[in-house]
């Protein structure tokens, strides 16, 4: 109980942070105008690719795509995150010593989102096959012992692994609807 007093009580004051330094919503305002930028100039090109038949070429672009708009959230998140945590510990700060500091973490935070990214396109490429409590159970197994040796490689392990789980949680309960849904689309005749 005393942990949702806690998390209520940061809740409450992140947000007296948040009307009394209105500048801070720069921070998501920003971000969202860098991801847009990337997914015109990068992503879009490359999901046109893949659209058009050009795998070979698009499939790289809106990988590199989709990881930057990873390392951006994560970079004005740790932006928006040093500047909260200034102002919580009574110091003057604004944006540009929350972007001093993204700055200064920045190898960091593109470790963190390649991990982060890179897990979850293991998961998304095994999905189909992976998506089972044995394949759960070995990956887990598996990457246990090496997560921790990364940088924010225990946090994103169990993201995954939930993933994976809500996904055997899924199947479990649409797996017998969709077979049903699927023998009677190939029994009917098409037209």
């Amino acid at each position: 109980m005393s942990r949702i007093r806690r998390g209520w009580a940061l809740t409450k004051k992140s947000w007296g942070v948040l009307r009394e330094h209105r500048e801070l919503v720069r921070f998501p305002l920003y971000g969202a105008a860098a991801t847009i930028v990337c997914a015109i100039i990068v992503v879009g090109p490359g999901v046109y690719l893949i659209a058009d038949g050009k795998a070979v070429f698009g499939g790289p672009l809106a990988v590199i795509g989709f990881y930057l708009l990873a390392t951006i959230g994560f970079y004005f998140s740790v932006g928006l995150a040093a500047t909260a945590d200034m102002i919580f510990h009574g110091r003057e700060a604004t944006v540009s010593d929350g972007l001093a500091v993204a700055r200064s973490r920045f190898s960091q935070i593109a470790g963190w989102a390649a991990v982060g990214y890179a897990l979850d396109l293991g998961v998304i490429a095994l999905a189909g096959e992976f998506c089972d409590r044995a394949h759960l159970a070995d990956a887990e197994a598996f990457l246990a012992e090496r997560a921790p040796r990364m940088p924010g490689g225990t946090r994103q392990l169990a993201e995954t692994l939930e993933k994976v789980r809500l996904c055997i949680a899924y199947r479990d309960a649409q797996g017998a609807s969709a077979a049903r849904f699927f023998a009677r689309a190939s029994a009917s005749p098409v037209r």
